[in-house]
């Protein structure tokens, strides 16, 4: 697993020993970054705000750990969105802060690394989204904050990029939550700030249950290389 963003840290760690390596730091502090990643092959760090509000990413190549520049991964300046991928295919993110809140979704073809932005966009602007994935199925989008907390959830279809909205939200209103997936069964989101709850979406149907009482809060941004590290 890989994690960087507040700084220009940039940890790894490694599954099979359940060790922490230091690699080469970011050129720059970055705060609200989005991050996802190809199985395998590499992962993106994607917009932010450091010094400067930023369009590009950094790209972490897994065989060897190093990172080349892309340029223009997104359609224009963005932070505090979010990331996530259809694994193999291509690498997504959704909303966030430009001159103000987006609604914009934009996608590279992991591929030939091109760009482009989706005719779908999200159901608000919203900044603070958080992003997660079903393999080869789907993406889901929480809204995070849109002028205020909210339960909104947009799904995003694999291939077609169509969107929807699920007709069963988030049973509180939050931002700065965790959400991952446990690939064709559910998607989980954290409590965060206000709430006290996970909420848990079965795939195969997108109904949620509640879970009371996690001890676990939302935060950090992450990616993972599920095939090696």
């Amino acid at each position: 697993g890989y994690g960087g963003g507040s700084h220009d840290t940039l940890d790894k760690w490694v599954y099979a020993t359940e060790t922490k390596v230091n690699l080469t730091d970011l050129p720059d502090a970055r705060y609200g970054v989005g991050t996802n990643g190809d199985t395998g092959n590499a992962c993106w760090i994607i917009g932010s705000s450091g010094s400067t509000m930023r369009d590009d990413a950094d790209k972490i190549t897994y065989s060897n750990d190093t990172r080349s520049f892309h340029n223009n991964w997104l359609s224009h300046t963005t932070y505090v969105g979010d990331a996530s991928e259809n694994d193999g295919v291509a690498g997504y993110y959704a909303g966030g802060i430009r001159s103000t809140q987006s609604d914009v979704i934009d996608k590279m073809l992991f591929s030939n690394e091109s760009s482009s932005t989706l005719s779908a966009t999200l159901s608000t602007a919203s900044y603070y989204t958080r992003c997660t994935a079903n393999k080869g199925t789907a993406m889901y989008i929480f809204l995070g904050n849109a002028s205020g907390y909210t339960t909104t959830v947009d799904k995003l279809t694999f291939p077609s990029d169509s969107k929807t909205t699920l007709s069963s939200g988030l049973s509180s209103g939050r931002y700065h939550m965790g959400v991952f997936t446990d690939k064709d069964v559910a998607v989980y989101a954290s409590k965060a700030g206000n709430t006290t709850n996970f909420d848990r979406w079965a795939t195969a149907s997108d109904t949620r249950t509640t879970i009371a009482g996690s001890d676990i809060q939302g935060g950090p941004s992450g990616f993972s290389n599920s095939d090696w590290s």
